[in-house]
């Protein structure tokens, strides 16, 4: 199976449209904020604005260039290391509009920088605001600054609609009396205009192209539905249709429940799973009485979310699944270009950031499993990428191991797909082995970049991320091929696909290690004890050791509906199924481990109980194993959503992995 695999690798290795350098990225430079964070190009396609990120100070800036002009200057530059740009958007051609983050009092803040030898801006809680600019930074005002109602708001930089047809206005939201407002908004002045409120349940309104409100969408979190309201001839909302949401809709990090609603033709569009293939497609609605049609389908992938343009905020495609996300749009022109651009990156994803009204240049950024973003410039009509910068000036310039999909078949004949991280040149010997198994469980990984496995990879270890079954992307009964098979089949995959690349010759079966996050924690935790001779060691992260304790813990969370359908028929019935549920939970079998086990675990996570590690962290020391217990306090969930947490997290695993693997 060994040549199989190679030629796999050999033939999926990319050619990066830029040479590196080889040199391993230190754990600083994993930690380090994009220094080049977004480029945009004005409508006209006269100016190029840039958003940075200087480390020598922390400070954020934005410059904006004259593309008119031989020599492009900069024709003026903004920012700051305490008021913050975070984004950029274009509201026409002449208003750059640029979003802050301000901490509150930011007088003070700025004194304490000066006098603080520890300060850092990120221990301040900090607002969103936007400012709009001309291009040489003149005539600058803050939008919605004469709303005091919504001045209190802490976010103010969610643009609804650009209203390409009126340059002066765009269409914004806030909270005003715990309500979502629309509001119109002037970007040379600032000043706001009210337009509609929503009720307490409401997150978005949904405009045609001219700007005319037609839709009010409200979100019941506990239900998992999605409201849709309609305004009748007096301009008062009645609800029409409701949308009930997938568990996994609410949880995919490449959407978020804006993307999953939109106009096609004035026509309301959403996402939506065929109940027998188990697929998502997009379901148009003509009107409130008709049946829903399909819009679009995308044989064996699922569709993840609509494409809609940023001018005018109409569906013009979608994105589907697979290694890379990539793009289908309704105009044929439109799709030769897109087309013609994939076959220029090859396997990577890319997302256009801007593009001229006349279609002919847009902004590119450019992303895959060996590339952590590159910026171009595209210019559609002559085929040509200009490059721009990389958005991390550290790491893209160096030499990050290279990601491989690979295909491996499990003991009871399932194909999986997996991605290996691996060395451009593979030498002749055996490598230590790091499994990855994704959280979820019922989520997917891809070929794109992933910074925690590649500071793994870059340490000198492969990187094995598998879906194993239960995994989403690949149909209903790869799926339901997961239901009820913690620690049973679906560790079995992860078990097939480290014994692949054993016999293969490409890994040393006395180094590998297991490491993983929520599911993955649990799957670390169960390998090890289910099978305690294939692992040196293991990572467990926010990882769930007592399947009793997980279900009575999401008892607590969600109606009898969602523990009927999330819970009892994927992972268990405590009663029905008590005898498996003990059977498979880590906690009962401490005095099989044999491997290193260091435990991370959030104080403040509402996904998996705090508890399950400490609990694994006792019973551990209890039976003399050897165990780590890190604990990253006032954090939930994700351990990478706070910069002081990922340090402790990537410090912590990489010196375990070095003492033990």
């Amino acid at each position: 199976m060994y040549c199989c695999i190679k030629k796999i690798i050999s033939a999926l290795v990319l050619t990066l449209i830029f040479s590196q350098v080889s040199a391993q990225p230190s754990i600083d430079d994993f930690l380090r904020e994009a220094d080049y964070r977004m480029a945009k190009i004005s409508p006209d396609g006269r100016y190029l604005a840039e958003l940075w990120n200087k480390r020598e100070d922390n400070t954020r800036f934005v410059t904006i260039k004259d593309l008119s002009k031989a020599d492009r200057p900069i024709i003026s530059s903004t920012g700051d290391s305490v008021v913050r740009p975070y984004s950029i958007s274009w509201a026409n051609n002449k208003r750059l509009l640029i979003h802050l983050h301000v901490p509150y009092r930011t007088d003070s803040v700025r004194r304490e920088q000066e006098t603080e030898e520890d300060f850092n801006i990120y221990d301040y809680f900090m607002f969103s605001r936007t400012v709009a600019i001309d291009p040489d930074g003149s005539n600058l005002v803050q939008l919605m600054e004469d709303d005091r109602k919504a001045r209190r708001n802490v976010s103010l930089s969610k643009i609804r609609h650009f209203l390409p047809k009126d340059p002066e206005h765009i269409l914004m939201t806030a909270w005003r009396n715990e309500r979502l407002a629309l509001l119109k908004v002037n970007v040379y002045t600032g000043d706001s205009k009210i337009l509609t409120s929503g009720g307490r349940l409401t997150y978005a309104f949904i405009n045609d192209e001219e700007g005319n409100l037609l839709y009010r969408l409200d979100y019941l979190r506990i239900a998992k539905r999605i409201d849709i309201f309609e305004l009748d001839e007096d301009n008062d909302w009645y609800r029409t249709r409701e949308i009930d949401l997938e568990q996994e809709e609410e949880d995919d990090e490449n959407t978020s429940l804006a993307d999953l609603i939109g106009l096609y033709e004035n026509k309301l569009v959403y996402r939506q799973r065929n109940s027998e293939t188990g697929f998502y497609e997009l379901i148009i609605l003509d009107d409130k009485n008709s049946e829903p049609e399909l819009l679009a389908s995308s044989p064996n992938k699922d569709i993840l979310y609509p494409l809609t343009s940023t001018r005018s905020n109409n569906i013009i495609g979608y994105a589907f699944d697979g290694d890379v996300i990539t793009y289908k749009f309704f105009d044929k022109e439109i799709q030769a270009q897109y087309e013609q651009l994939q076959q220029k990156i090859g396997l990577a994803n890319y997302s256009i950031t801007s593009f001229t009204d006349d279609g002919s240049t847009a902004t590119v950024n450019v992303y895959g499993g060996d590339n952590p973003g590159m910026y171009f410039i595209y210019h559609l009509e002559s085929n040509k990428l200009e490059f721009l910068q990389n958005r991390y000036f550290n790491i893209a310039s160096k030499n990050l191991s290279l990601i491989s999909p690979i295909d491996y078949t499990t003991r009871d004949g399932l194909s999986i797909r997996s991605y290996l991280y691996h060395p451009e040149n593979l030498e002749d010997k055996l490598y230590p082995l790091i499994i990855m198994p994704h959280g979820g469980p019922h989520a997917r990984d891809r070929a794109t970049y992933d910074d925690f496995a590649q500071l793994l990879a870059t340490r000198g270890y492969l990187v094995l991320k598998p879906n194993f079954r239960g995994s989403l992307g690949f149909g209903k009964a790869f799926e339901e091929a997961g239901y009820k098979q913690w620690g049973q089949a679906m560790q079995d995959d992860l078990t097939d696909g480290i014994n692949e690349l054993v016999k293969g010759q490409l890994v040393d079966p006395k180094r590998v290690c297991i490491v993983g996050i929520s599911y993955g924690g649990y799957a670390a935790m169960m390998g090890i004890a289910k099978d305690p001779d294939l692992y040196q060691c293991a990572v467990a992260i926010n990882g769930i050791s007592d399947l009793h304790a997980m279900i009575e813990f999401d008892e607590g969370k969600l109606d009898d509906k969602q523990v009927e359908r999330y819970v009892y028929r994927r992972v268990g019935h405590p009663e029905q199924d008590a005898k498996m549920l003990s059977d498979f939970s880590p906690i009962n079998h401490i005095d099989k481990i044999k491997a290193p086990l260091l435990l991370i675990a959030g104080t403040d996570d509402d996904v998996v109980d705090y508890d399950q590690s400490d609990d694994m962290f006792e019973a551990m020391k209890e039976k003399d194993k050897t165990v780590k217990f890190i604990t990253l306090e006032d954090t939930g969930h994700n351990p990478f959503y706070y910069h002081v947490d990922i340090e402790v997290v990537y410090n912590e695993v990489v010196e375990f992995l070095d003492k033990h693997l």
